[in-house]
């Protein structure tokens, strides 16, 4: 996942990208994920597997993300809390 590929200003839901379809265990975390980063105003790797988000079961983020993913998805968040 690349950050150029999120269509942030195209797309109500600036998480979705264009031409890739989320299942949707894939948008419940990643809108849980959004709620977790308005409320610490940061995302760390190490919240992704804590409360709230371990709701979605033990290593949820590495079932439904590639790593590459998770890295850009915390890179993406550290550029939004900066």
């Amino acid at each position: 996942m690349s950050l150029t590929h999120f269509s942030f200003g195209v797309s109500p839901n600036p998480w979705m990208r264009p031409r890739h379809a989320y299942s949707a265990d894939q948008i419940r975390f990643l809108r849980a994920v959004m709620a977790v980063f308005l409320q610490r105003r940061r995302i760390e790797v190490a919240d992704l597997y804590d409360e709230p988000l371990d709701r979605f079961g033990e290593d949820a983020v590495e079932r439904l993300f590639s790593e590459e993913d998770i890295q850009e998805l915390v890179s993406l968040f550290e550029i939004l809390a900066a």
